[in-house]
């Protein structure tokens, strides 16, 4: 992990704590510091009754003092009214000491003291050091005071002294430099400017300059595989220390906002209108929760471009990675219809579907992905917690709502491991059991959380090994193999560690990434973020929701959805008025065969629509073929009187989803041969009469001498190219009328004729791959098959027709010969590859425009 990153990391969970916090207290005269090493109880009234208990108050604890009563009620001094976290009440005087409200606040721990300004909130940590942060979110330390000169400190530079994270900058320190630090000068007295590499611990000693009786040492750290836990506890207790009555506050000025204050607050958080509406009345069930609005600095296209498959984001033809498991029951249902039909994920051909990771994982299509990628999906009373912050609050989160949310079964037995998680990697245990829950099941038969794993395809023993989140499984044919394999590698051989280590990943590869939302692990649009987008923990699309049902129902069976809960809700801008799901149903809407009076149509393919089939002369046409998926339905087989010698009949295919497709078939019928069609004999021209004939026609024998056809110069001249088989070079939308005037810029004497692949001249509208230019003097006649790279079925465009028949051509399944085999080399190269398919898919995409020169 890049130095960089892990101070944002850090310091962006810091921030988040401290930000948006309205302190409209006036500043009382003064405080009171609690001075029995045992704490003291704050309680409701000025007595000692057992019912009147509010909470306690631990050592050293700074409160603020509003009044003083007289001493009675079982207190032998006086009792001070005082204020902590959110709780107003009464402390014997005993335990506390009286202190003056000035600027900076003398605190004493282990026989030693410090002066800490007043702008900054700070907890004593065993009686040995403090943690602390200031308003201007600029420092937050773990600060040990201890005995000792400058000079001392400059000597014994290896004792460990302390840590601290300073600004959201890069800071080197070189040995010797002098450092200010809010307004304090402190100078380095030990470590290095350089990056060493990863996993590689980095411990900058400072001093403070002045006052060297009572020197403060901090030190900025870096991540470490054996000092981890020590960094988490330091940044636990940091967190812990400040996390809750800071929720409390902003909670309450919500839950105390009238109509057109929480609107105001609405707008400063930048919701547009179609967020405030699920908004309003999520408040008015639950008027302390916390909304905060990201903006994720993207626009929806944007944000689709980036998780949607197919898109130029991938630069090659990857499939995507947002995945629905349909299974035989769901196929039953019609989920079908939110899988994508790209040619990596489906086949029409035979109606089968492309897995992706393993049984029934499937790739949705853009629609779907849409859907469950929309936030205001998640705007409902349960689909909220999928924006819950995933810290640990130990405020509510306890083994009892654990228990809760893992359910009566075999995880329960592992509820106390999830608290030891928790506390250790400062991440949500209702968040770890759900996840848990998801991804493993309730089920004693799940080999990755129930130890009985055996030998398995890899030939290793895997028993007594767990992986309760799956870590390490995702996009695999085999994943719990995968799971396991993970397992093994990082030494998870009991329940305990598998859920308190696997915890410790999801919180330092995730959580600590900005990526403290469920939505933000699957969709990673953070701006937060310090690992890239496709940086996801699932793959599966639905996950979310289940969840955060999960833990929804959790929180309501025990009677804690109106605690102060924080949402961290992702903004996108231009976003369409709704996302509604894909229709139901299968897709597919291709013909496996098409017949016309009971002859197959020759080179049939279900991909391409537009047919033409000549006839013998007959009264009554028949159109009739099959389907490749018997829910589709079909108009157009049918039996019908011929009207003329030229028709176009229409077939169209309804898939079960309601997708359309329509085949136009060309029906061109013989004349009628007992039809008497020999022209009237015409009376023979006089002859002309010329004295000079002889003459003339020896003139004319001079005239009318054959001219040699020279086709590669007139191609040439005209623009395009030739290879003597095909003609190249000429852009799509190109009229017949324009060909004709460019080939004959070398001669206009040269005949220059336009054909239809089938062999039907044109004399207007635009040329294809397939047509044929005939080129012609007296004598000589030149045939040219025009190419237009891209357009593989001759229909004059590059659609989703010609990204299916350039991949059968690389799967070696197609039956393209000639012009439209040629067109699909759009790089020409010699041959067609993925290269070729990425072109066409970029071309259909609007992302590149294929060259035909």
């Amino acid at each position: 992990m890049k130095k960089k990153n892990l101070i944002i990391t850090i310091l962006i969970a810091l921030l988040v704590m401290f930000s948006n916090v309205i302190n409209t207290e006036a500043k009382v005269k003064y405080k009171a510091r609690i001075s029995d090493s045992d704490g003291v109880k704050l309680r409701s009234e000025p007595t000692t009754a057992v019912n009147n208990r509010l909470v306690g108050v631990p050592y050293n604890v700074i409160v603020d003092l509003l009044d003083e009563v007289d001493a009675g009620n079982g207190c032998n001094d006086k009792w001070f009214k005082v204020t902590y976290s959110s709780y107003t009440g009464y402390i014997c005087s005993t335990y506390a000491e009286k202190v003056a409200n000035v600027t900076d606040i003398k605190v004493s721990f282990d026989n030693h003291s410090i002066t800490i300004p007043d702008s900054y909130e700070y907890e004593i940590i065993e009686n040995k050091a403090i943690a602390l942060a200031n308003e201007d979110e600029t420092v937050a330390a773990y600060i040990t005071v201890l005995d000792g000169k400058y000079d001392d400190y400059k000597t014994n530079v290896d004792q460990f002294l302390g840590r601290v994270t300073i600004n959201n900058v890069e800071v080197n320190f070189n040995k010797g430099d002098v450092k200010t630090i809010d307004g304090k000068e402190f100078i380095v007295v030990s470590g290095t400017a350089t990056y060493q590499g990863e996993n590689v611990i980095f411990e900058y000693y400072i001093t403070k300059k002045d006052n060297t009786e009572n020197a403060v040492a901090i030190a900025i750290f870096y991540e470490n595989g054996t000092e981890e836990s020590k960094r988490n506890e330091v940044f636990n207790k940091i967190n812990n220390t400040f996390t809750t009555s800071t929720t409390n506050q902003t909670s309450n000025a919500i839950a105390n906002m009238n109509n057109d204050e929480f609107e105001n607050y609405l707008n400063s958080q930048g919701f547009p209108e179609s967020y405030k509406v699920k908004l309003r009345e999520l408040h008015r069930k639950h008027p302390r929760w916390i909304f905060t609005g990201t903006n994720t600095g993207r626009t929806w296209e944007n944000a689709m471009v980036e998780q949607d498959e197919f898109s130029s984001y991938y630069g090659d033809d990857s499939p995507g990675r947002s995945f629905l498991n349909i299974n035989p029951s769901k196929v039953e249902q019609g989920m079908q219809g939110y899988l994508s039909t790209q040619p990596n994920d489906y086949n029409y051909y035979n109606n089968t579907f492309i897995n992706h990771d393993g049984y029934y994982w499937y790739q949705a299509n853009s629609q779907a992905t849409a859907h469950f990628m929309d936030p205001r999906y998640y705007l409902t009373e349960y689909g909220i917690f999928t924006f819950q912050d995933l810290t640990y609050d130990r405020s509510y989160q306890n083994v009892e709502l654990v228990r809760q949310v893992l359910g009566n079964n075999h995880l329960t037995q592992f509820a106390n491991y999830f608290i030891t998680a928790a506390e250790q990697n400062n991440t949500s245990p209702i968040y770890l059991a759900a996840l848990a829950r998801q991804e493993v099941g309730t089920s004693s038969t799940n080999i990755c959380s129930n130890g009985h794993a055996g030998v398995l395809s890899d030939g290793v023993d895997y028993t007594g090994f767990y992986n309760f989140y799956n870590i390490g499984a995702s996009s695999s044919s085999d994943p719990k193999l995968k799971s396991l394999q993970t397992a093994r590698a990082n030494g998870w051989d009991s329940a305990e560690k598998a859920i308190v280590n696997g915890a410790w990943k999801i919180s330092v590869n995730y959580i600590q990434c900005g990526q403290h939302t469920t939505y933000y692990q699957k969709y990673n649009f953070s701006p937060k973020a310090t690992k890239g987008m496709w940086h996801q923990y699932t793959t599966n699309i639905d996950s979310l929701e289940s969840q955060s049902i999960s833990t929804y129902n959790s929180y309501r069976n025990m009677g804690v959805l109106d605690l102060a809960f924080k949402f961290d809700i992702p903004i996108f801008s231009n976003m369409p008025n709704e996302t509604p799901l894909p229709s139901l149903g299968n897709p597919n809407n291709y013909l496996s065969s098409l017949n016309v009076n009971g002859i197959p149509v020759s080179g049939f393919d279900g991909g391409n629509t537009n047919y033409t089939v000549n006839i013998p002369y007959t009264e009554n046409v028949s159109v009739n073929g099959s389907l490749v998926a018997s829910t589709a339905s079909v108009n157009g087989f049918n039996t019908f009187t011929m009207v003329g010698d030229e028709i176009v009949h229409k077939v169209e295919v309804r898939a079960q989803n309601g997708a359309v497709r329509t085949y136009n078939i060309t029906i061109k019928r013989a004349a009628n041969p007992n039809q008497n069609t020999t022209p009237a004999p015409q009376p023979n021209p006089e002859p002309e009469q010329n004295n000079n004939n002889n003459n003339n026609n020896e003139q004319n024998n001079q005239n009318n001498e054959p001219k040699q056809l020279n086709h590669r110069e007139i191609v040439s001249k005209s623009g395009y190219q030739t290879d003597d088989t095909y003609l190249t070079g000429i852009t799509y939308n190109t009229g017949v009328s324009t060909i004709i005037e460019n080939l004959k810029k070398y001669d206009n004497t040269i005949g220059v004729n336009v054909k239809d692949k089938n062999g039907n001249s044109k004399s207007s509208g635009t040329v294809f791959t397939g047509d044929r230019v005939e080129l012609s003097t007296g004598s000589e006649t030149k045939v040219l098959v025009i190419v237009q790279y891209g357009d593989t079925n001759g229909d004059g465009g590059i659609s989703a027709i010609d990204l299916l028949n350039v991949q059968k051509i690389i799967l070696n399944r197609s039956n393209l010969t000639g012009a439209f085999l040629k067109a699909a080399d759009t790089n020409r190269d010699g041959k067609v590859s993925a290269i070729d398919l990425l072109n066409v898919q970029k071309h259909i995409l609007g992302k590149l425009v294929i060259s035909q020169n």
